[in-house]
């Protein structure tokens, strides 16, 4: 019980950060909120992103822009 309880607390603080990667280097890396940016998350993909917010949790989803 004691390991299970350790693994879903690192998963939760593994949630909380974000590492953006392109070209073998990290590009940004911190909070979702600062790391998911329409144009730099577009770079990374090779095309236009929209972010949205989820309602319920702020949090930031990304679709591509069609």
């Amino acid at each position: 019980m004691g390991a299970y309880s350790l693994r879903r607390r690192r998963l939760r603080i593994l949630r909380s950060r974000l590492v953006l990667m392109g070209q073998d280097r990290i590009l940004a890396q911190g909070p979702p909120e600062e790391v998911i940016e329409p144009r730099r998350v577009g770079k990374v993909f090779g095309m236009e992103i929209l972010v949205l917010r989820n309602p319920l949790s702020g949090r930031p989803y990304l679709i591509p822009k069609v």
